[in-house]
């Protein structure tokens, strides 16, 4: 009986253990996408505001107010 109950809590804790670790890989996989997706989009700003700049010669205006 004790051998079964003491079973049980192992099997329960485990389980409870598996399920937060899956959540955090989750968090941490969505976390990943979203740092290279922002990595990416910096890197097409920073490749079309050099070619803005070869093609002109000039930098591109950054703010509407002249």
């Amino acid at each position: 009986m004790l051998q079964s109950d003491s079973e049980r809590k192992r099997t329960k804790a485990l389980e409870e253990y598996n399920e937060e670790m899956s959540r955090i890989n989750k968090v941490v996989i969505a976390s990943k996408l979203t740092a290279e997706e922002k990595r990416r989009n910096a890197e097409r700003k920073a490749r079309d505001k050099a070619q803005t700049i070869r093609s002109t010669g000039k930098l591109p205006r950054t703010c509407g107010c002249f």
